[in-house]
């Protein structure tokens, strides 16, 4: 029951072969039904029966390439971004006790913010590169779980919501066979405002957000011989400390850093047409909490304990086996191969 309708215009230029300058500019229209509207037993007025909304934004870029076997490329990038609500943005599950779903969605603004990114990946040699990007996200508006006016747990629309981070990656192929790779994520992600205005004496203004960690970090070796069909690799991954949901004054005590490991091999037979692979998740066993969560304080009930989930398994074997068809190898035989094949056997 969603309909949307999009339009975009994007054109990339590049000049004396150094100087890039990309274009681009989209409009998009958005109606989501309402599921209840042919409800018998609900009154659901014109203005009901659909949310509609249209946004248009721009984007431009420029990029300057020094060198383009080796050397560096560099860009900057402006661009206005958006995003529609989803269902499960905007529906009521229900708010009160006992529950009430009227009204069944909550009708929200799509987010909208600017992006300024720059960035510059230099390579070194053609076996290995790094490269380093700072971004700024000032989000006009941004879908944010919180409370409304009237007390009830919702997703809002929240103003003013500051984004920066710095993202640097590396990759060094030490043989034709053996590669490592690796990145990190640095970031920051404040509210600059206060959406909670149910908790008088509390703010939400300049505080972080919660499900957002500070690092992120991701290496990985991997092992690949062509000749063999074989391949391997082996990942280490780090998430960074984060406030848990519901706890938007930052007042309850964070997640612990999450670290765990994979292991993966895989071997191709048939020239590639069948490969059997293998690996481990979370090899380490590492019990890490990706998600929590916390009761906000409130006048009525004494804070709840904070409680942590385990979202994601702890060591965990998989394989399989893979298989592509080859419609070449597998085509009928022409008269010629019945020609050529009668002519062998028979001369």
């Amino acid at each position: 029951y969603r309909e949307s309708i999009s339009y975009y215009v994007i054109n990339q230029t590049r000049f004396w072969d150094r100087l890039i300058l990309s274009l681009g500019y989209r409009i998009e229209s958005y109606d989501l039904k309402n599921l209840y509207a042919n409800d018998s037993n609900r009154v659901v007025t014109n203005a009901q029966e659909s949310f509609q909304r249209e946004k248009s934004a721009s984007q431009w870029s420029v990029g300057f390439v020094y060198d383009r076997e080796l050397g560096s490329n560099l860009y900057y990038k402006h661009a206005r971004l958006y995003r529609f609500p989803q269902f499960d943005d905007i529906v009521n599950f229900g708010i009160g006790f006992p529950p009430s779903f009227d009204p069944p969605f909550f009708p929200l603004d799509p987010e909208e913010g600017t992006l300024d990114e720059v960035g510059i990946r230099h390579w070194f040699t053609r076996n290995i590169y790094a490269s380093a990007t700072y971004y700024e996200l000032d989000m006009d508006n941004e879908i944010l779980f919180g409370s409304d006016l009237n007390g009830n747990f919702r997703n809002n629309n929240v103003r003013d919501v500051s984004h920066a981070g710095l993202e640097l990656e590396a990759l060094i192929r030490f043989t034709p066979r053996w590669t490592l790779q690796g990145n990190y994520t640095r970031q920051s992600i404040i509210v600059r405002s206060n959406f909670r205005p149910d908790f008088p004496g509390q703010t939400t203004e300049d505080k972080w957000l919660w499900q957002n960690p500070a690092d992120l970090a991701n290496l990985t070796l991997s092992y690949e011989n062509k000749e063999w069909g074989f391949s391997a690799l082996i990942a280490g991954h780090y998430v960074g400390s984060q406030y848990r949901t519901n706890d938007p004054f930052n007042e309850s005590e964070p997640l612990e850093p999450a670290k765990w490991g994979d292991i993966a091999f895989s071997q191709s037979f048939f020239d590639g047409l069948g490969t059997l692979y293998f690996g481990i998740k979370n090899f380490t066993d590492r019990q890490y909490a990706l998600l929590g969560t916390r009761s906000s304080p409130s006048p009525f009930f004494p804070p709840a304990v904070p409680l942590a989930w385990y979202p994601n398994e702890g060591r965990t074997y998989y394989m399989g086996m893979k298989s592509e068809m080859d419609f070449n190898r597998m085509r009928m035989p022409t008269t010629d191969d019945l020609t050529r094949m009668n002519r062998r056997l028979y001369g």
